[in-house]
């Protein structure tokens, strides 16, 4: 990616849901950073349209299960953010 999303705290009442999206789409881009992909390449190498890649890197939609399959099958399990995304309580 050539520029880096500045990701806003999220509010304490936010759904678990954008704590989640907004942690895979910081592991997302550091994955395609540390590799080198750029949106085209990934969206040939996972058959993942670009722009899908995007909006999901952008924090801007949380993909369904098949796509963050074919990212991970990429990357790894590295990408979707675990437990670790919920908020403390």
């Amino acid at each position: 990616m050539t520029s880096s999303l500045l990701f806003h705290t999220l509010a304490s009442d936010a759904p678990v849901s954008a704590h989640y999206g907004q942690a895979l789409a910081r592991n997302l881009e550091r994955a395609m950073t540390s590799t080198g992909h750029t949106l085209r390449a990934l969206a040939d190498t996972t058959g993942v349209r670009h722009s899908t890649i995007s909006r999901v890197a952008n924090g801007r939609v949380t993909p369904d299960l098949g796509t963050i399959a074919r990212l991970e099958a990429t990357f790894g399990p590295q990408l979707w953010p675990g437990p670790a995304a919920r908020p403390c309580a």
